[in-house]
């Protein structure tokens, strides 16, 4: 998997979306809600973590050129300025004689490997530490889109919870209604009304512990994007999440093979072969091609007693230096066995990588599978429920069932659409999860989503 920086999707996706947030800034914020999309461009602009990653990865760039810098010309200029003052002391019969010079040079001196194997594999380790760190920036992506996703649906499904506590509460205030009425009319008993207005308290707690959830959720969605009173887009997710499916897992593990951990790990074990190259490179001769030109200005008196010749003078030399190291206390023996030694350790970890990798595919698959059936037996028990619900009120109405029966098939009526909503939110997300176990999982699986739950048709009227 590659997620490209700049790629052109991100590039077409990003002017969408600058449109679209435009606009939404002209709106009332009630009045233009972000979908999943909009919300991860947001996030990416916002995040300091995915930011950071971005620039590890942007400085693998200069990284490569500075390495291979070092196998081009090194060209270097010296100036000086020197005065020399040469004498003969004087003594009782004579004075002494002396002169005086003032000698300026210029010289520029290169330098250009021929050859050198050292160089030569620092420019392949700057090569696998580039790939790397694409391979470290895709996994931070991933992760970042699983963050996304969840403090997305996180939002959606407490305020999906919220509505069916509201419901709840709503329904439990008529059976409470309806129990003060008959009881006030000689058909019921205390009791009747004593539990239900017991319900209805419990109904008040959960329902306000469900709007916490609320804005805990959108709180963290707003920490996530930078955008204060961020509106998550409501969308239909029942039809969405019965449309997901988990695949084959033996394509999944195939795909886990090539997981980006499992590549990192294969460029770690290119990493530990090339230091153990570059190990043996540094007991080879260096070649080097280097070369000086130098211009001399001497002035000044000219005189015996100095040995600079008054005037101006050029110099240049071009030629070839042989560097053979010969001995250096066994550090390069000891380097190599170091290096070879880090390279075994570098094919284990391949391994357990390989292992870790279809693993952590073989579990997300299972567990979507869980999430998949659960989803499903839950849409059975709510239609069961609802069904019981009907059937226990008629009975209550015709003084065959207590209130009491009532209130637990109304409860065990709005847990059950409780539990359901929940489940289907995270039927979407454990598909993301399945993507990024196997290593597949970029921006066009996440628009693939979006289009997915935009498409799903309005839910219906809950009751």
């Amino acid at each position: 998997m590659t997620i490209p920086s700049c790629s052109k999707f991100c590039v077409s996706l990003r002017l969408s979306t600058i449109v679209i947030l435009g606009a939404c800034a002209i709106l009332p914020a009630p009045a233009c809600a972000e979908d999943l999309i909009q919300v991860f461009e947001l996030a990416r602009q916002h995040d300091a973590s995915i930011l950071a990653a971005d620039a590890q990865y942007q400085a693998a760039a200069p990284r490569l050129a500075r390495a291979r810098g070092a196998l081009l010309p090194v060209v270097n200029m010296v100036a000086s300025s020197t005065d020399v003052r040469a004498g003969v002391p004087g003594d009782a019969d004579r004075a002494g004689v002396h002169a005086d010079n003032r000698a300026n040079v210029v010289t520029l001196r290169l330098r250009q490997p021929l050859f050198n194997a050292a160089l030569g594999t620092d420019v392949s380790i700057a090569k696998v530490a580039e790939q790397s760190a694409q391979i470290d920036f895709d996994i931070t992506m991933q992760d970042f889109i699983l963050r996304v996703a969840q403090a997305y649906f996180d939002v959606l499904a407490t305020q999906d919870v919220l509505e069916t506590k509201q419901l709840s509460k709503a329904s439990i205030d008529a059976q409470v209604d309806a129990a003060i009425r008959r009881f006030k009319a000689g058909l019921g008993i205390i009791t009747d009304q004593e539990d239900a207005q017991a319900r209805a308290s419990l109904a008040e707690a959960e329902e306000m512990a469900a709007g916490n959830d609320v804005r805990i959720a959108q709180l963290a969605l707003q920490r996530l994007t930078g955008r204060p009173g961020i509106v998550a887009q409501k969308m239909a997710v029942q039809s969405a999440a019965s449309r997901i499916s988990a695949g084959r897992l033996d394509q999944w593990l195939r795909d886990a093979a090539s997981h980006p951990s499992v590549e990192r790990s294969k460029l770690a074990l290119d990493r530990a072969k090339l230091d153990t190259r570059r190990a043996h490179a540094s007991g080879l001769p260096t070649v080097d091609l280097v070369g000086s030109v130098a211009r001399n200005r001497v002035s000044g008196e000219a005189s015996a007693l100095s040995s600079l010749t008054v005037g101006r003078s050029n110099n240049s030399s071009l030629g070839v230096e042989m560097n053979l190291p010969l001995f250096a206390g066994f550090t390069r023996h000891n380097l190599v066995k170091e290096n070879v030694l880090l390279q075994e350790q570098a094919r284990n970890n391949l391994d357990a990588a390989i292992q870790a990798s279809e693993g952590n595919a073989e579990r997300a698959y299972f567990e979507l599978q869980t999430a998949m059936a659960r989803a499903t037996a839950l849409a059975a028990a709510e239609t069961a429920s609802r069904s019981s619900l009907a059937g226990t009120q008629q009975g209550y109405k015709a003084g065959l069932r207590p209130n009491l029966d009532v209130l637990n098939a109304q409860a065990q009526l709005y847990q059950t659409r409780s539990d359901l909503d929940r489940v289907r939110y995270d039927v979407l997300l454990r598909s993301l999860k399945l993507k990024a176990a196997a290593g597949k999982l970029d921006l066009a699986s996440l628009a693939e989503l979006n289009r997915l739950i935009a498409a799903s048709p309005p839910p219906a009227a809950a009751q």
